[in-house]
């Protein structure tokens, strides 16, 4: 995840800076069209069938003994 492109990036324990970016998404539709946007590019380009083919194929291409 890269911050402000495919979400907004906080400190687990910081309440008040998971808040702040929850109210920047809420006030700012343009900020949240590019999450979502960034967020989607995001997901298809790590979590797509080809995505995840290429990635096998590379392990058993650096392993040849599995």
């Amino acid at each position: 995840m890269e911050h402000e492109r495919d979400g907004l990036l906080t400190a687990i324990d910081d309440v008040e800076a998971i808040a702040a970016s929850l109210t920047r998404i809420r006030n700012d539709s343009t900020l949240a069209e590019n999450l979502v946007a960034g967020g989607r590019a995001t997901l298809e380009n790590t979590f797509s069938r080809r995505a995840i083919t290429q990635e096998y194929i590379k392990l058993f291409s650096s392993h040849p003994t599995l």
